[in-house]
């Protein structure tokens, strides 16, 4: 996020990829990687109270460094608007690659992405049409 920050102004893309693609990049990576995406997804679906308030404590602060590079590159999207579109973005980057190995099995047969980078450009195709709808 840092060197996205930097940046005078940012392109849409380019900030959604660094708030991003760390997360999905644990597919790939270490090998609990899968394990933990699968994990942070059950805490979100089956949480109460306590676990959502943890939940938040822990992405507060990035999320608010996310929102306001967005609202920076998007001014004529409403705050509002704009926070409920990170909160839907959210929720396909937490439970997307906890069912990724669905895409194989699909009603268009094995739509599977065949790397993990074009997994990536295709979620931020997906999310930056979503998160600028509206714009202008």
């Amino acid at each position: 996020m840092g060197s996205v920050e930097k940046a005078k102004t940012p392109p849409i893309r380019e900030i959604l990829r660094a708030a991003y693609a760390p997360y999905l990049s644990l597919l790939n990576g270490p090998e609990w990687g899968r394990h933990a995406i699968k994990f942070i997804a059950h805490l979100h679906t089956d949480n109460t109270i306590e676990i959502s308030e943890l939940l938040n404590r822990h992405v507060q602060i990035d999320i608010a460094r996310v929102e306001a590079l967005l609202h920076n590159a998007m001014p004529d999207i409403s705050r509002e608007k704009l926070r409920l579109h990170l909160a839907f973005s959210t929720v396909n980057l937490i439970h997307g690659p906890a069912e990724i190995e669905l895409l194989s099995r699909t009603p268009f047969g094995d739509i599977a992405p065949k790397n993990s980078d074009e997994l990536l450009e295709h979620f931020l195709d997906y999310i930056e049409g979503g998160i600028s709808a509206g714009n202008g």
